[in-house]
């Protein structure tokens, strides 16, 4: 567990010395300031349909991924921690920044409105990143070309996908998050969001995000990654 925490927060600490990160910093908090001066609202939903997911892309199907194309990855098998641990580290790396970026600019603009939105919508950027972190994460284990699969999955599947009325919208993840935010598909705000689908949205954020995590950690206990060497 320590030696996990350690590698874990060396690769925190790698992660925001990147500009990517800096980028994204500035624009949560553009983002924050928008929804500061106009409609809190659309903060909310530029930071739960795009920042998040991307920020989730980018930050974990390079959990495994990264050190595959850098050659290092023998170098974490090597150093007397599981592979399970590695990737848990890993995983719980790419989490870190997000959470720091994410999570207060969500809480942010929600308190523009009142105390419980500003909690629904830190709820539902923690879960979300959980969620979106452990898909891609999972598949950046596969192939190079996973990012490119991650933003057409992002731009194409959530964000279509989830303004189609009924199961087909259920299907994504943005859809759960923006109902455990309390917002519609339109992004508009809603007072009178049903319990029931906010205990069912953040169920299914926890239980998508054990699945793949889960799905990683089987994989990485037993693949073989080959390393270019070219």
């Amino acid at each position: 567990m320590q030696t996990a925490f350690a590698w874990a927060a060396l690769h925190t600490r790698r992660h925001m010395r990147k500009k990517a990160f800096k980028w994204a910093a500035a624009v949560c908090a553009g983002l924050t300031l928008v929804a500061a001066w106009t409609d809190s609202t659309s903060g909310a939903r530029l930071t739960f349909r795009m920042v998040l997911p991307f920020l989730a892309l980018y930050f974990g199907a390079g959990a495994l991924r990264e050190e595959i194309e850098d050659q290092t990855l023998t170098y974490g098998f090597t150093r007397g921690l599981g592979r399970v641990w590695i990737f848990g580290a890993r995983s719980a790396a790419a989490l870190a920044p997000i959470w720091t970026l994410a999570l207060p600019a969500a809480v942010m603009t929600g308190a523009q409105v009142d105390a419980p939105t500003a909690a629904r919508f830190g709820l539902a950027a923690l879960l979300g990143s959980l969620a979106y972190v452990a898909l891609f994460a999972f598949f950046g284990m596969f192939a190079r070309w996973s990012t490119t699969v991650g933003v057409l999955f992002v731009l194409f599947w959530e964000s279509l996908g989830s303004s189609v009325p009924g199961f087909i919208g259920h299907l994504t993840v943005v859809r759960h998050v923006m109902t455990l935010a309390g917002l519609n598909a339109e992004g508009v705000l809603t007072t009178a969001s049903a319990p029931t689908d906010t205990v069912t949205s953040a169920l299914a954020l926890v239980a998508l995000a054990a699945a793949f995590f889960s799905l990683g950690a089987a994989r990485v206990r037993t693949a073989e990654f080959v390393l270019d060497k070219s």
